[in-house]
């Protein structure tokens, strides 16, 4: 056992050696020298994560942030970790399962007052393309005759014990699952959301805690190694990853969730924007209702707008929103305002793969949502795919035009103070150019507004004919 644990020892010590040249090496390449470079890099251990390589992205832009280097490890399974952790290879251990997590708390392997949570899964419901079986919520997979697979590692819950006693495939080969799905062999595939190789093209239904229990969410810890002399600089990295503007922009590309939807509050008609909700509202009313038999609102959040419109237009509303806790506070204002439920619907689901058919509706609106997300392009393709011909989208952000300047300075992002915006809410995703954005997209019809805010409204042209126009008003 003494000579094993030897060799285990000069092999992890020359391992990390070769890590430590390496990583002055880069700086070499980088920087033109080796100021500023630690001599040995902060030996990080990470668990197979999604998406690949995920961890060595936040290290790269601690680095271009700090100039302190950091060797990324990525450990084939749990022995590996364990033993890098006992001979005091790893400073930390970034993006470990629950199980594995716990196991090396119990082990003293590392410092449980250090544990940070870099991001969470979420059990969802992945569904081919366009959704042609129009699975909308978890109630849905209830119908007879769907063909249903269910991923079987660290999936748990009342609603994975149901599914597993009539699914047609329950396995642990998370890509066997998906391949299936694509080929049409399955319906639905019950499995995290984010795990293995993402395929955005995927429908992706996230589950609430109501219906899949405290298996919903399976978060990602993150600790300081008990062995390391480097407490400060592993927690200096660990704070990076977990609290950084930085690690936020790199967690929301990959859609990784930065919470697990528990510390979600309702405000319903006290909310701090309302007033501007309801201008915004009016304004949708006024331009965009008339004619019109029913609207989408992305990223819906609790639903005030969605409401709003349902109750000054005729319109038929759907809020979609990828956080289901935040649709159940949506749901209970719509129930509090008297809504009734045949011409108001919630969805949870990603703006990137609608889960409707094409040509479904004649309205869709968005405000507040586009900076977030990770792929403009894919996105307004999705819109103008779902929309009728003759549909018409306004998506963007701000006030509107009709709200008053007084009004949208009180509760505007820092308003009523000396910061900027960027410092009170996190913009990972500026709207960039919208010409480029609406060439890329191929959208034939649009016009940027920059009254009240900044905004996109685009049309699809009705059947048979096309048109290229691009103005601002």
């Amino acid at each position: 056992m003494h000579s094993t644990t030897s060799r285990n020892q000069r092999t992890w010590a020359a391992l990390r050696t070769s890590v430590s040249a390496f990583a002055v090496l880069l700086g070499v390449l980088m920087c033109g020298g080796t100021g500023g470079w630690a001599a040995d890099p902060l030996h990080v251990a990470t668990m197979p994560l999604n998406p690949p390589g995920l961890v060595r992205e936040l290290a790269a832009a601690y680095v271009e942030k700090t100039g302190e280097p950091v060797a990324v490890t990525r450990c084939s399974g749990f022995d590996e970790l364990a033993t890098g952790l006992t001979l005091g290879i790893f400073d930390a251990v970034v993006g470990t399962c629950v199980g594995s997590g716990a196991a090396v708390v119990a082990r003293g392997l590392v410092m449980p007052e250090t544990e940070e949570t870099i991001y969470y899964h979420r059990l969802a419901i992945l569904l081919p393309p366009g959704n042609p079986r129009q699975i909308i919520c978890a109630e849905d997979l209830d119908r007879r005759g769907l063909r249903i697979g269910v991923f079987d590692i660290h999936t748990k819950g009342p609603l994975v014990e149901k599914l597993k006693g009539s699914a047609t495939v329950v396995s642990k080969d998370q890509q066997l699952l998906l391949d299936l799905l694509e080929e049409g062999r399955l319906d639905a595939v019950l499995s995290w959301d984010c795990f293995g190789r993402v395929r955005p093209d995927l429908v992706t239904i996230r589950a609430a805690r109501r219906v899949a229990g405290e298996g919903a969410v399976m978060a990602a810890p993150a600790f300081v190694a008990s062995n390391t002399d480097r407490r400060v600089e592993a927690e200096a990295f660990l704070d990076f990853c977990a609290d950084s503007d930085e690690a936020r922009g790199i967690m929301l590309r990959h859609g990784l969730m930065l919470s697990d939807g528990s510390g979600e509050q309702y405000h319903g008609p006290d909310h701090k924007f309302m007033p501007v909700y309801r201008y915004l509202a009016k304004q949708i009313a006024e331009d965009y209702a008339d004619g019109r038999a029913n609207c989408l609102d992305i990223g819906c959040g609790e639903g005030q707008i969605t409401v709003e419109l349902a109750q000054i237009t005729d319109l038929e509303v759907t809020g979609l929103d990828v956080e289901p806790e935040v649709l159940e506070l949506a749901q209970r204002y719509a129930q509090e305002c008297g809504i009734d439920d045949s011409r108001i619907h919630w969805v949870c689901a990603d703006a990137h793969s609608l889960p409707y058919p094409d040509n479904s509706f004649d309205l869709i609106v968005s405000r507040g949502s586009m900076p977030f997300w990770r792929d403009h392009v894919q996105a307004v393709r999705e819109i103008l795919r779902v929309l009728r011909p003759g549909g018409l989208a306004f998506i963007g952000g701000g006030s509107g035009r009709l709200c008053p300047p007084e009004v949208w300075e009180q509760v505007r992002p820092g308003g009523g103070t000396d910061k900027e915006v960027g410092e009170v809410f996190h913009f990972p995703f500026p709207m960039g150019n919208s010409d480029a954005l609406m060439a890329r997209a191929e959208v034939a019809e649009y016009r940027v507004i920059t009254e009240g805010g900044r905004w996109l409204e685009f049309r699809k042209p009705p059947a048979g004919s096309s048109s290229l126009i691009g103005e601002s008003t």
